[in-house]
């Protein structure tokens, strides 16, 4: 909990919450530097395996033997089953501030097959799901969410400080429970970069 002022018509009053926190995670792959996330500092297992799926770095969870992170020294290790070559080409996207891909080649992203059709009701109804069960943006009021989910409900839930790491998270926790995600839509709260709608789906 934090103290911290908040305004509201006129007034201004010192209040405590919980605030936002971001910290950097610098990704190791096979012992070579990748890049440094800012983030923020829970799930970042599901993060760090998303965002390599989401960049192409590895086909899914078996190509990957160990994955080791330290919130203390923001670092997370990746150990992968064979050698790779990293992208190199940084690529700034459209997100608030910026972010970074390393792959915009529409090539490499073949069209999704899947035989979901969600309306507008069953989607409105998803976000509403969304909005209530963002326990951090509860709490902070600060922070982006996105969740998986079929007609009917939700599946998953991930929240970050960045939209593209929230989606990256997302799709992170559905490698890990082997979930596929052409039989589900993803739902990010806030304008969605071009980045989190043109990757691929398992």
């Amino acid at each position: 909990m934090r103290s911290y002022f908040q305004v509201k018509s006129v007034r201004l009053d010192e209040v405590k919450g919980d605030v936002v926190r971001e910290q950097p995670l610098t990704v190791y792959v096979n012992g070579e530097r990748f890049l440094t996330l800012l983030c923020s500092p829970f799930q970042l297992e599901p993060l760090v395996l998303g965002y390599l799926w989401m960049e192409k770095v590895i086909a899914g969870l078996d190509d990957v033997t160990e994955i080791q992170i330290s919130e203390i020294d923001g670092r997370a290790d990746v150990t992968l089953r064979r050698p790779v070559a990293l992208p190199t080409e940084r690529i700034l996207t459209s997100g608030c501030g910026g972010g970074i891909t390393f792959r915009i080649d529409p090539r490499l992203f073949p069209r999704v097959a899947s035989g979901l059709r969600v309306s507008p009701s069953d989607l409105s109804g998803r976000m509403r799901d969304l909005l209530r069960e963002a326990v951090h943006y509860h709490a902070s009021r600060g922070i982006h969410g996105a969740a998986l989910a079929d007609r009917d409900r939700v599946l998953l839930v991930a929240e970050d400080v960045g939209r593209h790491n929230a989606v990256d998270k997302l799709m992170g926790l559905a490698l890990q429970r082997g979930m596929a995600t052409r039989t589900a839509s993803s739902c990010p709260r806030g304008a969605c970069p071009p980045r989190c709608c043109s990757r691929p789906r398992a």
